[in-house]
């Protein structure tokens, strides 16, 4: 995961099957064939807008202060 810059998990009650997210910006999504799924990763992949640009997701599933 750390060098792919992203984390993929289940989360039970959310408004859509698939939900992406990024800095400010979710969208709700009922198939992996969805063509926004690509124009998603391509706006948001690598954002010089996140908070911590170029940051990987090290820790992201068991780090401290892990809501779920």
């Amino acid at each position: 995961m750390p060098d792919t810059y992203s984390v993929l998990s289940p989360l039970e009650g959310t408004e859509s099957p698939i939900m992406m997210s990024a800095w400010g910006a979710q969208v709700g999504l009922d198939s992996p064939d969805d063509e926004r799924i690509g124009l998603f990763v391509s706006k948001y992949w690598q954002s010089p807008d996140a908070p911590e640009p170029g940051a990987a997701c090290t820790g992201g599933v068991d780090a401290p202060g892990r809501t779920a």
